[in-house]
């Protein structure tokens, strides 16, 4: 729904190198949401939002079924996950098949090698002994022989363009979705709905096998361990035969490593404590407008979230946060959410492939991806006042899981730090609200809770207060208020873009290019003067 989104403005003087932002979001517009049941809120909020509405679901759920006291099982929450995963493939694929390389503006010799490549990997892995049944044995570098031997009748072929593949993307995710909803709502807040849609068997293999021939070229699990340095990166973006390795190599060969690299912060994992003292503020409606973390901009996304993989690492450590620790964020993150998938959905340890087994049972990265938030009671609500509290998290459920693997992707991470310093910003007092604190656990419908989920494009909470079973207030942060604040990470990236000597056309290309970097999950106007 466009008035829940809103547009944001944004104006670059190319002089100066000085940047505005301006947004229409409303950011109350949640407050629709008001005298509903919690029924109604999970089961119509993520229908108002075009772009990551699985993540709003994850959120919402999470958020209402701790004001009620509730607590899903381990099965439900690995599936909820499992779909935030698959959703956050899918828009990564759109990314990389048609943001990107429209933004680059990938000459038409490159985009042929790109398309022709992509052409070669997908028929190398038709003709293979089925696809999905070679994803634990790909090869680390996506160069099997199977992809050399399809390079000679490549010539022979319709050469599709990159983004003919989305579509396929597109129907692969509504399958899995479709599958899903006809089995049962494990989003739903009826407990023998969720854990029936829970139960059901879900086929991502469409999916998963797209993430091979579009982007990785490999098993996602070996791709991780495989691509690790700079090196290997450019070997194999030189190499593989995916749109998305032709795109690394178009970057590189257009020096855009660094490009718009900047100082500002990554938002730390976990940051729940003082992002729920805000939104229970008196403040919160501008904290929401424009957040910051300890008085600082930070960025949320998939930079963030793998900013410690050591590609990435390696990376900034070269580059800085540039385009190409972006886009190698985008493909790292796109390779740890198929890993998840291919584990969360499988019913059986047998059934998912050694690589992705072995990977998620070693990730240090793998934390719950929807978790509700404790809120204080009566006593520890009196901690406020020395800017302390006991807020917990606990992020493990009640209930034995499908499998061992899927308890320990639930268990990714046990809670937040018992009286660790909240931190807050000047215009996050610690002014308690009404809503905090009361009925929590009780099971009586009156209670505040807070819900969250790692989107497509970063962090992403929910807050309600619920009065004698009708939500009071509603309230979300967005990953779009955090990287596009008016200092935050994209206005100070199109500054760097614009102190570096860019002009014109080419100095609104970058911008266009670093926007669609960082990824904004509404429409923007760019004026560069």
């Amino acid at each position: 729904m466009s008035d829940l989104a809103g547009q944001l403005e944004i104006r670059l003087d190319q002089r100066s190198g000085t940047v505005a932002i301006g947004s229409s979001r409303p950011v109350t517009a949640a407050r629709v949401f008001a005298g509903k049941s919690p029924a109604e809120v999970v089961r119509q909020l993520p229908t108002l939002f075009s772009l990551c509405g699985t993540a709003q679901a994850a959120a919402c759920t999470a958020a209402c079924e701790q004001a009620l006291g509730r607590q899903a099982g381990a099965a439900v929450l690995a599936r909820r996950q499992a779909l935030v995963q698959a959703e956050t493939i899918k828009e990564h694929l759109w990314r990389l098949l048609l943001d990107w390389p429209r933004m680059l503006e990938c000459k038409a010799q490159a985009m042929a090698n790109i398309n022709a490549n992509a052409n070669a990997n997908a028929n190398a892995n038709a003709n293979a002994n089925g696809s999905s049944k070679n994803r634990g044995n790909s090869n680390g570098n996506g160069n099997g022989n199977a992809g050399a031997g399809a390079n000679a009748q490549a010539s022979t072929l319709a050469l599709p363009t990159a983004a003919s593949a989305m579509p396929r993307v597109m129907q692969a995710f509504m399958a899995l979705r479709q599958a899903q909803q006809a089995a049962g709502d494990p989003f739903s807040l009826d407990e023998q709905q969720a854990e029936r849609g829970a139960a059901a068997e879900i086929d991502s293999s469409r999916l998963l096998d797209l993430v091979i021939d579009q982007a990785l070229g490999a098993a996602p699990a070996d791709w991780l361990d495989a691509v690790d340095r700079l090196a290997s990166l450019r070997r194999w973006a030189q190499q593989t035969e995916t749109p998305a390795a032709g795109l690394v190599c178009v970057l590189m060969a257009q020096g855009l490593a660094g490009c718009g690299a900047n100082s500002v912060l990554r938002l730390p994992d976990s940051p729940w404590q003082q992002l729920a003292w805000s939104l229970a503020s008196v403040e919160a409606d501008a904290f929401i407008a424009a957040p910051q973390w300890r008085q600082e901009c930070a960025e949320t996304g998939p930079l963030a979230r793998v900013a410690a993989q050591p590609l990435i690492a390696d990376l900034l450590a070269r580059h800085g946060n540039g385009l190409l620790a972006r886009l190698a964020a985008l493909l790292v993150d796109l390779a740890q959410s198929a890993c998840r998938l291919e584990v969360m959905l499988s019913t059986t340890v047998e059934g998912v492939s050694n690589t992705a087994r072995s990977w998620v049972a070693n990730s240090a990265t793998l934390e719950p991806q929807a978790e509700a938030i404790s809120n204080v009671d009566l006593e520890n609500s009196r901690l406020q006042d020395l800017g302390r509290t006991t807020m917990s998290a606990s992020f493990t459920a009640s209930g034995e899981p499908k499998s061992v693997l899927a308890n320990k992707v639930i268990a990714g991470a046990t809670g937040i730090d018992v009286g660790a310093d909240v931190g807050m910003n000047d215009a996050t007092s610690p002014d308690r609200d009404p809503g905090l604190g009361i009925g929590i656990g009780t099971g009586t419908g009156t209670g505040a809770g807070v819900g969250s989920a790692e989107a497509a494009r970063g962090l992403l909470v929910h807050r309600v207060t619920i009065i004698n079973g009708r939500a009071e207030q509603y309230q979300i942060l967005a990953p779009t208020e955090w990287n596009f604040h008016p200092q935050g990470v994209v206005a100070q990236g199109l500054t760097a873009i614009a102190r570096s000597g860019a002009q014109g056309a080419e100095l609104e290309r970058l911008a266009r290019l670093y926007i669609t970097a960082v990824d904004p999950c509404v429409d923007y106007k760019l004026y560069v003067s």
